[in-house]
């Protein structure tokens, strides 16, 4: 009968014609996990399972082959008189996103070959799973294709209520409103796929445990472990993907990419009354004075030597004066400005440069006068080991961060580790004391990139602290559910269209707007004397102006005491032309000759 009724031969051809991966082995050698995982766990993926008897005790065993997950199951009985109902209650066949059973049956005293599905979550008139669907006799006609073959079975859950493992303090993913309901992008997000496939669900607050969730000595911790040991049925707060969580949990499409970042102090700003020094850099200003020291002066020697101009000094000032923007006005005694072909050359070059420094430092001289100067910032791991006394924390709530910095094989991750100090919570995650800390200067907060920039604004930060360019752990967050759910393709499917139709990330600014303006306080965003100039921005140009007058003082104090001297160390002249003027100059008219 087995042979009439199934050809192996033809089957491995039709497989090999129609380029599906086909795999012929035996109950031994699935029990004992001889195949590789792919062989025996994909989306793509259809297992055969041919019996004559009745294979309850194989499926069993095989239940406990965690790796067995084909996504197309078909269940071909060749014992007409064997009942095999009970076998689509096995959690072993039911895992299967779609299970086909082929069962040999009596019909009008005929043997034929009828066709069956499961649908586990819907409910017939007496209350009762539709486990066991006929969808009719076997013919190519009525089954042409594979949709018609393997009709999907979570359409329709049933009415399903879902129960969530989350935790409400994760904006905008979740969080609480003003009437205190558990909201988001990820709840709307969901919401959307309930009504097509028909159920509803419940958030959880926070998680049995208080943690978010992380391996432990083996055992999942927080909200993976709410739905591995408590009964959840997924879990739906902002959990990045890792190699632990794929392993043992099913995972839907990625939606959202993040990373944990360092929020920090800003360092003090720079002394205002230097303001006038800022615009450029410490080389800039050397090149600037170099270059019109040597074009100045090659100048004025040039001239002097060549034309003979008696004061070089002059041309050397009037040259350098190009830089503040004082013209050269031409006199009498320098008719050969007009008359050297390349001194014109030479000048007009110097002057466009001169435009150029003079709009390039007023520029940024606006700049520097309405934004505080900050010394360079640390934007790196490597920079912030090394130039930070500061202590990098983060809250203890469960997380894998810490374990996975302390495992790193990158040197400077497994060095922050070392460092990193968890800092204690309760029953809820608190970040006040934590903020209050890093606005002090003395802690480093390590959290989500997303979370962080919510943070600085529900804590007035924005001002007073900044966010490292660079990010640990980046991934993508996904959503988590019992290894081997059957309906997380049907999710999975659901939650990509939402994805690629840009409506998760229409989800996504609203409840980051909305989370904002639950804010009781509202975030200062302007940095202290934006728009308002006073003076201490501009302490340099008086303290300039006080040190030229200074020296405009002394300048002309010691010309008037130069002056004084010289005209005190002259000989006089006026008693000697007196008593000459009665001998020598004396008109001889004047002249008293004696008798």
């Amino acid at each position: 009968m087995v042979q009439r009724l199934v050809e192996i031969n033809e089957m491995v051809e039709a497989a090999k014609i129609s380029l599906t991966p086909i795999l012929l082995t035996n109950q031994t050698a699935l029990l004992r996990g001889h195949h590789p995982h792919h062989h025996i766990k994909g989306t793509q993926l259809t297992a055969i399972l041919l019996f004559h008897h009745d294979p309850t005790l194989f499926l069993s065993l095989l239940d406990t082959n965690t790796f067995w997950n084909p996504s197309h199951l078909i269940l071909f009985c060749l014992n007409p008189h064997l009942n095999t109902t009970s076998l689509l209650t096995m959690p072993v066949v039911q895992r299967s996103q779609f299970v086909l059973y082929m069962n040999l049956n009596f019909h009008l005293n005929r043997l034929s070959l009828f066709a069956y599905t499961s649908f586990p979550l819907q409910l017939d008139n007496a209350g009762l799973p539709l486990l066991k669907v006929p969808l009719g006799p076997w013919s190519l006609s009525r089954f042409p294709s594979l949709q018609s073959l393997f009709p999907s079975r979570f359409n329709d859950f049933g009415g399903l209520e879902l129960q969530l493992s989350s935790w409400c303090a994760d904006e905008p993913f979740l969080y609480f409103d003003k009437q205190g309901r558990c909201i988001g992008q990820n709840l709307d997000a969901l919401e959307i796929i309930g009504d097509k496939h028909n159920f509803t669900f419940v958030p959880q607050d926070i998680p049995s445990d208080y943690q978010w969730g992380d391996l432990v000595n083996g055992n999942w911790t927080g909200m993976f472990g709410d739905i591995l040991y408590r009964g959840k049925h997924m879990v739906v707060s902002s959990m990045p993907l890792n190699y632990e969580r794929a392993r043992d949990f099913d995972f839907v499409y990625p939606y959202y990419a993040n990373g944990f970042g360092f929020l920090l102090r800003l360092p003090p700003p720079m002394p205002q009354w230097k303001n006038i020094l800022y615009p450029f850099s410490t080389l800039m200003w050397g090149l600037v004075v170099v270059m019109t020291l040597t074009l100045a002066g090659s100048t004025g020697l040039l001239l002097s030597y060549f034309h003979h101009i008696k004061d070089p000094i002059a041309i050397i000032f009037k040259v350098a004066g190009g830089l503040v923007k004082q013209p050269m006005t031409q006199t009498e005694e320098h008719q050969w400005l007009g008359k050297v072909l390349w001194i014109k050359v030479w000048l007009g070059v110097w002057w466009i440069v001169v435009v150029v420094l003079a709009a390039a430092y007023m520029s940024n001289l606006v700049t520097v006068l309405t934004l505080p100067v900050l010394p360079t910032l640390i934007h790196t791991v490597s920079e912030l080991l090394q130039g930070s006394d500061k202590i990098p924390t983060m809250l203890d709530y469960g997380s894998f961060v810490p374990d996975a910095l302390l495992t790193s094989p990158e040197p400077s991750l497994a060095q922050l580790g070392e460092k990193l100090y968890r800092f204690p919570y309760s029953k809820e995650i608190i970040y006040d004391d934590v903020m209050v800390r890093v606005a002090e200067g003395t802690y480093i907060l390590i959290e989500s990139h997303v979370y962080l920039i919510f943070l600085r604004s529900k804590h007035n930060q924005i001002g007073i602290t900044y966010i490292m360019k660079e990010q640990i752990f980046n991934g993508y967050l996904s959503w988590f559910l019992p290894l081997h759910t059957p309906y997380t393709g049907d999710i999975n499917k659901a939650l990509i269209r939402l994805v690629e139709t840009g409506v998760m990330d229409q989800l996504f600014t609203r409840h980051w707007e909305k989370s904002f303006k639950n804010l009781d306080t509202k975030a200062d965003i302007q940095v202290d004397g934006v728009g308002v100039l006073n003076l201490g921005h501009l302490q340099g140009a008086f303290i300039l102006l006080a040190l030229g007058m200074s020296v405009a003082a002394i300048s002309f104090v010691v010309e008037v005491l130069c002056s004084h001297s010289l005209t005190h160390s002259r000989p006089n002249n006026n008693d000697d032309d007196d008593d000459n003027s009665t001998t020598v100059n004396k008109p001889a008219d004047s002249i008293i000759l004696p008798h």
